[in-house]
């Protein structure tokens, strides 16, 4: 079972609300395609880039689709069988195709696997 990154927040840009925070988390998934935060990072799936730290990423359609499906569970857990299916729609993934993009998402995060 996959979970999202450690205990990174997931946030997107939004005004300042009454506390003067900037940003609020994201539970809408609808709000995930114009973008989101994780950590330093600027997740923007229709482009299917993420920014952040004076680097900017291109991601691939699959790693824009895990990045999105963890986002949109917030703090639920998802099956490996879940996650290649929304990765690879239609397609016969396997366990080791996943783990190697949550590898290099990671890296391109910054994060460490454990």
């Amino acid at each position: 079972m996959w979970t999202i990154f450690g205990r990174r927040w997931l946030w997107y840009d939004a005004p300042k609300n009454k506390e003067g925070r900037v940003g609020r988390m994201v539970t809408d998934a609808g709000d995930l395609e114009r973008g989101f935060r994780l950590g330093d990072w600027v997740v923007e799936p229709r482009l299917g880039r993420m920014s952040g730290l004076g680097r900017s990423h291109e991601l691939a359609p699959h790693q824009v689709a895990i990045l999105r499906a963890l986002a949109s569970r917030h703090g639920e857990v998802l099956s490996r069988e879940s996650l290649r299916e929304l990765a690879w729609p239609g397609k016969s993934a396997t366990d080791d195709m996943l783990r190697a993009s949550i590898r290099e998402l990671r890296h391109l995060l910054g994060d460490s696997p454990k």
